[in-house]
């Protein structure tokens, strides 16, 4: 005896809506997923651009230090030849001038200069003639001029002049220099 007018069916173990809810579910967990993975990916992606980078940064930074240690020894050997070229400039005008002290029938064999001492030796016809001519220029230059004289025997005089200067005469050539 049947009392329904429609065939029984066997009722399923999920809804549609279940089984929709479901599906719905397994396929934003798969997508999660596989977002998850994607992200992992490009973080390590990112992560190896980064440590590249930071290595290339490290480089750049050294070559920039190596540049200014190259720039300081740059700077230190080209104070160094400005110092050595004013130095010589100095030298050459000292040297000038000390020529044209030098008085017609003096003749200079040897000629030392160092910082406080000048130191020369040459030949004059007379005491008086290197004396009046260029012995006064030396004593008005420096603080202490010594002349010892040898005659010859042709009769001129072999002489060693030794000129020193003290450290405030110095001190004021190098003002006003």
């Amino acid at each position: 005896m049947s009392y329904s007018f429609i065939k029984p069916k066997i009722k399923p173990l999920f809804s549609i809506f279940t089984k929709i809810w479901l599906w719905a579910m397994i396929i934003l967990s798969i997508l999660s997923i596989f977002w998850a993975i994607f992200l992992g990916a490009k973080i390590y992606i990112v992560n190896s651009n980064s440590q590249d980078l930071q290595a290339q940064y490290d480089e750049k930074l050294k070559a920039i230090d190596s540049i200014k240690e190259q720039t300081k020894i740059t700077l230190i050997k080209r104070d160094m030849t400005l110092d050595i070229y004013n130095k010589n400039a100095i030298l050459n005008k000292s040297l000038m001038n000390l020529f044209n002290l030098v008085p017609d029938g003096v003749t200079l064999n040897s000629v030392y200069l160092d910082n406080e001492l000048l130191k020369i030796k040459g030949v004059t016809p007379t005491k008086d003639h290197f004396k009046l001519l260029f012995e006064a220029p030396l004593k008005s230059i420096f603080a202490v001029s010594n002349t010892t004289f040898y005659q010859l025997p042709n009769g001129w005089y072999n002489f060693v002049s030794i000129n020193k200067i003290d450290a405030t005469q110095m001190e004021n050539l190098t003002d006003e220099n």
